[in-house]
């Protein structure tokens, strides 16, 4: 196999010199990943520019500099044109795209967990919503972002709780040169060539030995999308051919950071016993990051099956910021210590009926009026050349004030706490073992609601608060290097998750039943997988495995209990559930001016047992692909088709109905003028196929975009 690639390369290494230096130039575009460089064994790996807060892993990694298809970078967001963390991840392995529904949320499953057992870190701090613990992954901008990471099962338990199924790390970029500045503008149109949509990034940044300092202003404003042709409307729904009702947003995030490295590049460590050797540049790095996210999600768009479809009204969904990280890294080890503090506020206004909607008469409004502060203070000792310990402590304290006209109606105040840690050694040159083991735990303060539509359906049944769980972490793995290119690995984890304020309290507004005794899930994660390099121009990996997850929380209906012909929601354990399948992705440059990548999942579940009669699990497919590749031909030149699949999928826990399967196809072209100046031309659902990712709501048809980035 190594002989065929080699001779592959030298065959493509014999092109035209004019084709080689057009895609070399056309590779330092933002638009186009780069050629990649061979592999390096990890201990021949440069040290990180900048301190990585909180987002290390145990283990070790002999990959070097080779594409991980679990890390989007900052290229491949470029790439596929991703403006948010929903549309950046939609090409990972694994990852299963949610959307619309009550309250318009763009949501991300990996391997079936969802987003509130699958948290999203920024810089190291959790960005979960402290009511429902999930996020809305369409609102998550990020044109300020580095890189994206998605750990999976078996993943640091230094991170905190309520990684039941792994982690989504994100890391906000650094500046690189003394002075950087870049502006991005882009512009869709729909099939009929109408305006669409714009995505605009503005950044700029400074760097000397000292401090450093970066400021990113991005706006997406969305003006509607429209459905595909295929569509046909339905007798007494609003929804008619041509755009989609209601499909209009804004989003706005801004992005400020400073920091300090008093050290520099020349200073002296300063640590008593250690070597009088220069520090490195980030041997202490400090910094301070604000960041704002306000969004307009506008109304919810109606399903489009009949007359049964809700008329939300989203006109405020914000979150607020303030991240202190330090990090210093002696010659024994690092220590680094995080301190957060996170607002969040969003209003819902319930119009109740198309008339009311006309008249604009509505229900008061509902508001959320939420704070996150907590912290993690974690340290890493480097024992010997081969021993590696660390250890962590998190602690995130949540308030949730549920506002009805203004009015208190629910107060929910806890914390979640957890402490780890990790082992890693390397007895053998080619072995590598990792043992770690922590505690998470939930402490409920407060619990305060006044008599609300669902307690009076319960004819005057009080609601509770939940009781404090503390709660075993576990894991384990063995990675055997056996070439400096390539390494199997072997892991296990056991994971938690609590269930959230939400899933335990909310009635919506009379259409849900609390279960507020709803216990924890967890789950045993076993994993074998593989990842190599092939002659320095195919990178690949594969994985197989096996989740046993127990009391896996699901959503049933259930009768009223003072109404027992009308059914409720209702948020339950499912005794044991198992979800299995296996992985792939690869990227191959055989030569600068031709590069492919892709990914294939495949995912299956049993339900084992089921106390509430669920037999299947909603919107989860068995078969997802992708697939792209980049072809540059000549100096200014790259053009990048793209293909997705998704398998049929289930929409209910009763096995009923599917989503039929579908194929999406996608074309750009990136035109880099200099290495300063770039555009690019795109066409997505090029065939105007019509697809669901969720029942009754159809997805956008043919669209065409242009986009502008000049660099300095």
């Amino acid at each position: 196999m190594k002989k065929t690639l080699a001779a592959l390369a030298v065959f493509l290494a014999a092109l035209p010199a004019g084709a080689q230096s057009g895609a070399q130039s056309a590779a330092q575009g933002t638009e186009q990943a780069p050629a990649r460089k061979p592999a390096q064994p990890a201990a021949q790996q440069s040290p990180d520019e900048y301190a990585d807060f909180g987002d290390d892993i145990s283990g070790i990694t002999v990959f070097g500099e080779q594409p991980d298809p679990n890390t989007v970078t900052r290229e491949d967001m470029d790439r596929r044109g991703a403006a948010d963390l929903w549309e950046a991840l939609r090409d990972v392995p694994g990852v299963i795209l949610s959307g619309g529904g009550q309250r318009n949320d763009s949501g991300i499953r990996v391997r079936g967990f969802g987003s509130e057992s699958m948290p999203v870190f920024a810089d190291g701090v959790t960005m979960a919503n402290p009511y429902r613990g999930d996020n809305d992954a369409a609102r998550m901008l990020t044109g300020d972002l580095e890189d994206i990471t998605v750990q999976k099962g078996y993943s640091t338990l230094l991170l905190g709780p309520n990684t039941m199924g792994g982690a989504i790390i994100t890391r906000t970029a650094r500046p690189k040169a003394p002075f950087e500045a870049s502006i991005t503008s882009g512009f869709d149109f729909d099939i009929l060539g109408k305006f669409a949509a714009n995505n605009e990034v503005l950044s700029a940044g400074v760097k000397n030995p000292l401090w450093y300092g970066k400021t990113v202003f991005q706006y997406r404003g969305v003006d509607h999308f429209r459905i595909p042709d295929a569509f046909t409307p339905i007798r007494d729904n609003p929804q008619e051919r041509g755009e989609r009702l209601w499909s209009d947003s804004n989003d706005i995030k801004f992005t400020a950071l400073a920091g300090w490295t008093p050290f520099g590049a020349s200073a002296k460590s300063g640590v008593p016993g250690a070597s009088n050797k220069p520090a490195k540049a980030d041997a202490l790095d400090i910094s301070l990051s604000w960041v704002l996210q306000d969004s307009n999600k506008g109304f919810s768009p109606p399903d489009v099956n009949g007359k049964d479809y809700y008329i939300w009204e989203w006109p405020r969904y914000d979150r607020w910021s303030l991240i202190f990280n330090a990090a210093w890294k002696p010659d024994w080890g690092k220590l680094d210590v995080n301190a957060y503090f996170s607002k969040f506020d969003n209003e819902m206004i319930d119009y109740g009926s198309w008339a009311n909607y006309e008249f604009g008469m509505h229900n008061p409004v509902s508001a959320y009026d939420d704070w996150t502060a907590g912290g993690r203070a974690q340290a890493a000792w480097n024992i010997n050349g081969w021993n590696k310990l660390e250890a962590a402590l998190n602690y995130r304290q949540d308030l949730h004030q549920g506002l009805t006209g203004g009015k208190l109606g629910v107060r929910v105040n806890e914390a979640t706490w957890s402490a780890a840690a990790e082992w890693t050694t390397q007895p053998f040159k080619k072995w590598t073992f990792t043992a770690a083991a922590g505690l998470d735990a939930v402490t409920p303060f407060e619990f305060w609601g006044e008599q609300n539509e669902m307690s009076a359906e319960l004819g005057g049944e009080s609601i509770s608060a939940s009781k404090s769980k503390l709660l075993l972490a576990a894991q384990a793995g063995a990675f055997f290097a056996f070439t400096p290119q390539h390494e199997l690995r072997v892991t296990y984890a056991r994971k938690n998750h609590f269930p959230t304020m939400s899933q335990r309290y909310s009635t919506r507004f009379g259409e849900s039943r609390p279960n507020p005794n709803l216990l924890p899930e967890y789950a045993n994660h076993f994993e074998l997988g593989w990842r190599g390099n092939f002659a320095a121009v195919l990178n690949a990996s594969a994985a197989v495995y096996y989740s046993d997850i127990f009391y896996k929380i699901a959503e049933i209906r259930v009768p009223n209990p003072r109404y027992t012909a009308v059914t409720v929601s209702y948020t339950t354990n499912i005794d044991r559930t198992a979800m299995w399948g296996a992985e792939t992705g690869f990227k191959f440059t055989p030569h600068p001016a031709l590069s492919a990548g892709g990914s294939l999942s495949w995912n299956r579940y049993s339900i084992i047992k089921s106390w509430s009669g669920v037999s299947t699990l909603s919107y989860y497919p068995e078969l997802t692909a992708n697939l792209y590749a980049v072809i540059s031909p000549v100096a200014v030149f790259s053009f990048i088709p793209s293909l997705q699949y998704v398998s049929s999928r289930y929409t209910g826990a009763d096995g009923g109905e599917q989503l039929e399967a579908y194929f999406l196809c996608s074309l750009k072209a990136v035109f880099q003028f200099n290495t300063r100046l770039s555009a690019s031309a795109a066409c997505e659902n090029l065939f105007d196929t019509l697809y669901e990712i969720r029942r009754y709501s159809p997805q956008p048809g043919r669209s065409y975009s242009v986009t502008f980035t000049a660099r300095y």
